[in-house]
């Protein structure tokens, strides 16, 4: 069913994408600048495959992988989200709706984990059975992966996946939902997709993600504030600072703990991590501009499911696409994040929620194969087109109270709550 509705959604966002493309000038180079770091990996793989001779790989199946169309995904969710017929409240509120069955299948794994007792449990769907064992969308995208035992600090803990293709996306779909929620006038839809949000990020056991929504926050909370409220805390955090310091403060050796455990808290995946990354570097420096094409074997006999490349959008696009296809994937991602911020000028409140937002995605893509999770992240992108409307162009971007009081207004700024004139 996963499978099915990723497939669908994928066909959704081409058909209304292709169907009225965004006025906003600035929407649309944003749009453009993603959909050509899909566009320089093509190239990246196509030179490849017709230098490598004997190629082991089928060019289409490459092409049509989201190894390179994913960057035009998000091109095109933003692309849809930046057009004005959609409401950003709409997006909103299907957003919580997904975090509201992240918290449905959540309780339900840790009930049947507590009356089962086993190390893991998976689900194949039956489109699942259908199809050969060997290909990746089988137990990726069309099989319910309700908990299974990791480690985690010493220990062994449960963690989930539900029907995401990777406990790592689950996290990063749980904080972003977390964050969002913020933006839902609803009351109970509000606290669903916190809730959602809060357990998916927990259980996923995301360190990542975990850290940073604890970061987003403080920036939200931060970008909230009038200019003067900020002045004033960072001239506040910056005294007890240095008055800790001088009573023998170390902020060097408490960063190093922090790093220390939050890299011992699953060691075993750390140190893969790293020798996947040196042995990446090594391949890197031998095609530095138009990169490898795609994912090869392997990185060594002892690590079979982790190739050269992978967890990392910073290796992992440098060793298939190259130098080109990295520089373009980073004007796309600077040009993003400087839109957004634009947009904090006429206090659109969405922008300060997506702020939070691209700091999530920044830090989590550099530890995961990110254009692979797109496809289970649509909406969160066709939101994030939606923040990069103005205030004038954008239909539910700020909330008044609703009529008669129902529901509550969502977390808005003074600024936003004010009338014109």
């Amino acid at each position: 069913m996963t499978g099915t509705l990723m497939a669908l959604g994928v066909a959704g966002v081409l058909f209304l994408a292709l169907r009225r493309l965004p006025r906003d000038p600035g929407i649309a180079l944003v749009a453009l600048l993603w959909v050509a770091a899909s566009a320089a990996q093509a190239a990246a793989t196509t030179s490849n495959f017709f230098m490598t001779q004997g190629a082991p790989v089928s060019l289409p199946r490459v092409l049509l992988s989201p190894m390179t169309t994913g960057w035009m995904l998000i091109g095109l969710c933003i692309a849809v989200g930046g057009q004005a017929a959609i409401a950003s409240a709409v997006v909103v509120r299907a957003i919580c709706i997904q975090a509201g069955w992240i918290l449905v299948f959540s309780g339900l794994s840790v009930v049947l984990f507590a009356v089962l007792g086993l190390e893991r449990l998976e689900v194949p769907s039956p489109l699942a059975l259908l199809l050969p064992s060997s290909l990746p969308i089988v137990y990726q995208q069309l099989t319910m992966k309700f908990f299974q035992m990791d480690s985690f600090m010493g220990g062994r803990v449960l963690r989930l996946t539900l029907f995401f293709p990777w406990a790592t996306t689950l996290s990063l779909a749980s904080a972003a939902a977390l964050l969002i929620a913020l933006r839902e006038r609803d009351v109970f839809w509000r606290r669903t997709a916190l809730a959602g949000g809060l357990l998916g990020t927990v259980l996923s056991q995301g360190r990542s993600a975990m850290v940073c929504v604890a970061a987003a926050l403080l920036l939200f909370a931060l970008l909230r504030l009038s200019p003067r409220a900020r002045f004033g805390l960072v001239v506040v955090v910056a005294l007890a600072l240095n008055l800790a310091v001088v009573l023998g403060f170390d902020p060097v050796a408490v960063a190093e703990d922090f790093y220390r455990a939050f890299t011992e808290a699953r060691s075993g995946s750390s140190a893969a991590r790293y020798i996947v990354y040196e042995l990446t570097w090594r391949r890197v420096l031998d095609a530095p501009w138009l990169g490898h094409g795609w994912f090869s074997g392997p990185a060594a006999r002892w690590l079979p499911t982790m190739p050269l490349g992978s967890h990392s959008t910073f290796y992992g696009v440098l060793y298939i696409g190259g130098i080109l296809t990295f520089a373009v994937l980073c004007l796309a991602f600077a040009t993003t994040v400087l839109s957004v911020a634009m947009r904090l000028q006429d206090r659109r409140e969405d922008a300060i929620v997506a702020l939070p937002v691209l700091l999530v995605i920044g830090v989590v893509a550099n530890g995961e194969t990110f254009q692979n999770m797109v496809p289970s992240l649509l909406l969160l992108f066709v939101w994030l087109g939606s923040a990069l409307r103005p205030a004038a162009t954008a239909p539910g971007a700020t909330f008044a109270q609703p009529a008669g009081g129902k529901g509550g207004a969502p977390l808005t700024s003074g600024a936003a709550a004010r009338p014109a004139g």
